[in-house]
């Protein structure tokens, strides 16, 4: 609290101001992927000269926590975040395989991993949905794909059982995470 009064909220930025925002909050996380850890405001500052003004803005919209309700998702929606999350996951298993199995994907790692031309927003919806998938204590029968899961099963009980994690059943099976998920969970 400061000592005198209450704290100004943040002053809107002008429309201009917010694309720097977007594009810089980009580079930001390119920025940590290649680093290999989180970024301080001194690495925005030093390394992509971010000017100072726009320094907590970065911070604030790279910080951004978009949730991802499954069970609300359209089919084309669900159906494009399936593919992304089958492109990201397989190349980041080609690239950093040891990395991810270990750790997981961090959203830098989707931003890394993804086609240049996706947006900071794109970009923390996929991270959004891969986390909400992951997450699921209980896959929704409603937005399941029985057919496609029985289809895949033989498949996918032929691998060693050290090969049937989420992300390496996404790969070798040629499926999104969620549908990754589902014939993990038929296979117990």
């Amino acid at each position: 609290m400061p000592l005198f009064g209450k704290p100004k909220p943040p002053t809107p930025l002008a429309p201009e101001k917010q694309a720097d925002v977007e594009r810089l909050g980009k580079e930001a996380l390119l920025l940590e992927a290649r680093l290999n850890r989180p970024i301080t405001k001194n690495d925005l500052f030093l390394k992509l000269h971010i000017p100072y003004e726009l320094l907590d803005p970065v911070i604030a919209a790279i910080g951004r926590d978009v949730r991802v309700d499954l069970a609300r998702l359209g089919g084309q929606d669900r159906d494009r975040l399936e593919r992304e999350s089958h492109d990201v996951i397989v190349r980041g298993l080609s690239e950093r395989a040891k990395t991810i199995e270990k750790r997981g994907l961090t959203l830098a790692d989707v931003a890394a991993l993804s086609p240049p031309q996706r947006s900071l927003a794109d970009l923390q919806r996929l991270f959004g949905y891969m986390r909400a998938v992951l997450e699921l204590k209980e896959l929704p029968p409603r937005i399941a794909m029985p057919t496609e899961v029985s289809r895949l099963l033989p498949r996918a009980s032929s691998l060693p059982p050290e090969e049937r994690t989420p992300f390496r059943l996404v790969r070798d099976l040629g499926v999104g995470l969620y549908t990754a998920r589902l014939v993990k969970a038929a296979m117990g």
